[in-house]
């Protein structure tokens, strides 16, 4: 999951990201990218970089000795550890173990050399379960099954991202989202939208397919970071998982 955040500006800018060194820069004129996830009820994993200026900027921050990011719930935190990314530039990732990650409030502090250390305070969105269907339940494709998707607490006005990574072997892959502007708890699927591209290949047998889906949901949303910042965001999630058999 942490390949999601890596240095996205590659796809951008079709080129790699270049870094300065944190001493380069005060932190006014840095921009803070910041994503937690929250893949159960008790863990959240975090992603941390740091740009010069802008949001679209390909220019990733490196912390010097002695600085680092420190990410808080209560009495308890973990220090961000520095990974090298594969486009160049730094960024910073850590796990931290908790209670309950539902509506938690959250401090990420940022340690500097000579400055006054800079807090962004933010909330998780609140945790939910899937509640329908079960999983492994085997749909047909050749039915053009409906799936029916339940999933309880909502949370409002907070999209849902619902995604599907479909594996049918022999490489036969395939990948499906949908974004829902409100949470209702509920949305209905139908098992060929999930393989519509492997439908139309000519080459492919559809009465031998057997595939594995895993539908994964997202409840998101993002907040600034700290006004001492030239800019930036934090984008909290809530994601669960459920595998589904799609037969011939």
């Amino acid at each position: 999951m942490y390949s999601r955040f890596l240095c996205l500006c590659i796809i951008l800018s079709l080129t790699a990201c270049s870094s300065v060194s944190s001493e380069d820069v005060r932190t006014s004129g840095l921009y803070l990218d910041v994503t937690l996830i929250a893949p159960s009820s008790s863990e959240l994993r975090a992603t941390a970089r740091l740009k010069v200026g802008t949001e679209d900027s390909n220019t990733l921050v490196t912390l010097g000795q002695g600085e680092y990011f420190l990410l808080e719930e209560g009495a308890q935190g973990v220090q961000l550890g520095a990974v090298d990314s594969l486009f160049g530039g730094t960024y910073y990732r850590g796990t931290l173990a908790v209670a309950d990650t539902s509506g938690l409030a959250l401090r990420l502090t940022l340690v500097r050399n000579g400055e006054q250390p800079i807090v962004t305070r933010f909330a998780m969105p609140q945790a939910f379960i899937i509640t329908a269907p079960d999983a492994d339940t085997a749909y047909s494709i050749a039915a053009d099954a409906q799936v029916a998707l339940s999933w309880t607490p909502t949370q409002g006005t907070v999209s849902v991202l619902i995604e599907s990574h479909t594996d049918c072997g022999e490489g036969h892959k395939e990948y499906y989202s949908t974004l829902l502007n409100s949470d209702l708890g509920y949305h209905t699927l139908r098992v060929r939208e999930l393989v519509e591209a492997l439908l139309t290949d000519p080459l492919i047998d559809v009465a031998q397919l057997h595939c594995t889906t895993t539908l994964s949901l997202t409840r998101r949303w993002s907040q600034p970071a700290a006004i001492t910042y030239s800019g930036g965001e934090v984008s909290a999630s809530q994601v669960r998982e459920l595998a589904l058999q799609l037969r011939p």
